[in-house]
């Protein structure tokens, strides 16, 4: 036994073989992802890496706000540290703290937003004027128009889908991911684009199995041909939440 235990040993110091978390496979062993609002406002030990979870605990808290009402977490001192390593940051950190930082104060009322917001903004708000998945996020937790080309909204769209399960990736949740792409369909069917503007509210459609009221509201849109305005879809998301 003492020499079986001294052999596995030295495989897993040559790395010939991956530690495994058995106790995951127990029975009666579940995982579960924690709400934002539990662990968003953690600024302790905070380094710019953490960026892209605390932007996506974010605008899943802004998405659920946005359905049920629910008030936003104050990040005050999360916002004054991100003010403090906004230069310390590599391009793509600093681009996705400048979103959260952009998203939450534009949302949050007097008595949390951050005293230095105006002069923040002024030197890093210019990271969000391109064409970007931090930039969309913004735009659409604020309830407007993506002011960026079809073309070049939907070129974005497929980078997007791309790394979005990756390591350091960015995914926003399903409903923003929806309200993205009726966004999308939008903007072709304002450039006169019928065909563009069918195909991405179809492809809504699909990703908005199960929500019968979004759906039908998409059908509406495709029927008639018309913007879906910001109150009717989330409407029609509260509708569906409700029903399920």
């Amino acid at each position: 036994m003492a020499a079986m235990v001294a052999f596995f040993k030295t495989l897993l110091s040559q790395q010939l073989v991956t530690p495994h978390a058995w106790t995951l496979l127990l029975p009666g062993v579940v995982q579960v992802q924690i709400a934002p609002k539990y662990w968003i406002w953690k600024h302790d030990n905070f380094t710019p890496s953490d960026a892209a979870a605390k932007l996506e605990g974010f605008l899943q808290e802004a998405e659920n706000g946005i359905l049920t009402g629910e008030p936003m977490t104050g990040l005050p001192d999360l916002m004054g540290m991100y003010e403090k390593l906004f230069q310390q940051a590599n391009d793509t950190d600093r681009l996705r703290m400048a979103a959260l930082y952009c998203a939450y104060n534009g949302l949050a009322d007097k008595t949390w937003r951050s005293p230095n917001y105006s002069k923040t903004i002024a030197k890093y708000g210019h990271l969000l004027a391109d064409c970007s998945i931090e930039s969309a996020a913004v735009v659409l937790v604020l309830g407007n128009q993506l002011p960026w080309p079809a073309t070049e909204l939907a070129r974005l769209w497929a980078s997007y889908e791309k790394q979005r399960c990756k390591t350091n990736g960015l995914q926003l949740p399903p409903l923003l991911e929806l309200r993205a792409q009726t966004r999308i369909a939008e903007s072709y069917l304002a450039q006169g684009s019928k065909q563009r503007h069918s195909m991405w509210i179809r492809r809504s459609w699909r990703d908005a199995a199960g929500k019968k009221t979004l759906q039908q509201l998409l059908l509406q849109s495709l029927w008639h041909r018309r913007a879906i305005p910001e109150g009717q879809f989330w409407d029609a998301a509260r509708a569906d939440l409700g029903a399920s």
